[in-house]
């Protein structure tokens, strides 16, 4: 139900246009109904002019707007209304809350944060995936041989979720990843 994606590699997270692009192949290994935690800085904003006008378009209209005027930031815009209707997207950055919420998603200001919203909804053990390497590429399935298995584990309702990763077919756990309690 829980997967954490970040955005920072290769310029994937310069801005919204290009972070957008590994929030998508990362939300294909969450399940209908689940969550994705989005490591996304985008110090330079948006990356577009025109992307926020499409999403304030009202999601009734927006496919027939973008089928009438076609545009890759009006695609971008219809994906991720689909995309937030399918699973729910906690986006770490350091874009505008108004702005994230716009376009559908949940602002945290931090990975605590986002892991207390995700904790508040997850049932005690729930399976989740540390993306760690999720990148956009062209004729790859998503997350292929690009995540480790995790499982979260709130020990109180809303308290902090404790990682335990589980590397490997035997499934031999160790203390997490590097610096998490």
């Amino acid at each position: 139900p829980l997967a954490v994606v970040a955005t920072g590699a290769a310029g994937r997270e310069r801005d919204w246009i290009q972070a957008h692009k590994v929030v998508r192949q990362g939300a294909a290994c969450v399940e209908d109904g689940g969550t994705l935690i989005a490591l996304a800085a985008c110090p330079d904003g948006i990356g577009s002019a025109t992307l926020l006008d499409w999403f304030a378009v009202g999601e009734a209209r927006l496919a027939a707007a973008v089928a009438a005027r076609y545009t890759l930031h009006g695609h971008t815009a219809l994906a991720m209304r689909a995309l937030t209707r399918r699973i729910r997207v906690v986006l770490v950055s350091n874009l505008a809350s108004e702005v994230v919420r716009s376009m559908g998603m949940e602002p945290a200001a931090s990975l605590g944060e986002a892991l207390d919203l995700a904790a508040a909804r997850l049932p005690r053990g729930a399976p989740a995936l540390l993306l760690a390497r999720c990148v956009h590429r062209q004729q790859a399935r998503p997350c292929e041989e690009d995540h480790r298995e995790y499982v979260l584990a709130a020990r109180e309702p809303r308290d902090r979720l404790h990682v335990d990763r589980v590397d490997g077919e035997d499934g031999r756990r160790d203390e997490g990843p590097p610096g998490r309690e």
